[in-house]
């Protein structure tokens, strides 16, 4: 399974007053419980930090070989688009999670969105919707 992550407004709030990434450790709760799920971080933070910068300077050691990867930078381009063209370039075919703040960025109703509130992040209730999510394992793994 692959989640795709955004950090602003998911690992912290998007404004105002905030610790950067105050969220990881529960996030990093959950991927040490679902160790079937890989990341691939959609951030605006890509177009700034290189993937490995990503990995090693934002998750812990033991997880930051399961940061597999980024979305591609497809200017004009939305966020579910980069979703997709990541899948299409990979071919990746399995289950997916996309947890993002801006519903703007995706289609109405999109099934993969897990959408947090931008001044809230991947609180307690989010991180439940997540781990209900991540549980829906396809058969055979």
């Amino acid at each position: 399974m692959l989640l795709f992550l955004g950090f602003d407004g998911v690992m912290h709030p998007a404004r105002g007053e905030r610790t950067l990434f105050e969220h990881r450790a529960a996030l990093e709760a959950l991927l040490r419980e679902h160790t079937h799920v890989e990341v691939v971080i959609t951030s605006s933070w890509r177009e700034v930090f290189d993937t490995d910068s990503l990995r090693e300077d934002y998750f812990s050691r033991d997880l930051q070989p399961r940061i597999i990867d980024v979305t591609p930078l497809i200017p004009g381009a939305m966020r579910w688009q980069e979703v997709q063209a990541y899948l299409d370039e990979t071919r990746y075919g399995g289950p997916y999670i996309v947890v993002d703040d801006d519903a703007t960025e995706f289609p109405a109703g999109w099934a993969p969105l897990l959408l947090c509130d931008s001044a809230v992040g991947l609180d307690a209730g989010k991180c439940a919707e997540l781990a209900a999510r991540m549980m829906q394992r396809p058969q055979g793994i």
